[in-house]
């Protein structure tokens, strides 16, 4: 009984450490020129929402543009709440940026979209990162 209790774990720890290892390598072979990119939210308990948006450029020969929206969710229908908040950078450096806003009560979510470009002005990757939904 203790033995096939044993193997039945091992099992089970195998199949999720191989589902883990592919899931890994899916999500970091996701950006082509890109590090990382993320997006938060945050809203304090007199309203104030923090709209957080950064991105880490992987080429030291491109220009980056960050921008971060603030969206609230409308009869079901995402629409711009604060924002578009926009800044840029050059090569490998990383660019952060942070938009604030006073709300109402509802659910909110921000978008951040990561436009890089090489140094002659040609798009080469155009990517979004949408944060958890937050009920206000």
């Amino acid at each position: 009984m203790k033995k096939r209790y044993f193997t039945k774990a091992l099992s089970i720890i195998l199949i999720s450490i191989i589902i883990l290892m592919s899931f890994s390598t899916t999500v970091s072979a996701r950006y082509t020129y890109i590090h990382n990119l993320s997006s938060t939210i945050s809203i304090s308990t007199s309203g104030l929402a923090k709209s957080t948006g950064l991105v880490d450029p992987s080429n030291s020969s491109t220009n980056t543009t960050l921008t971060v929206e603030l969206q609230k969710k409308t009869n079901g229908v995402w629409v711009l709440d604060g924002g578009p908040w926009s800044d840029s950078g050059t090569g490998t450096n990383t660019v952060a940026l942070q938009g604030k806003k006073y709300v109402v009560h509802g659910t909110y979510r921000v978008v951040v979209t990561a436009k890089i470009y090489s140094s002659s002005g040609i798009l080469l990757e155009n990517e979004s990162c949408i944060s958890p939904e937050l009920t206000y």
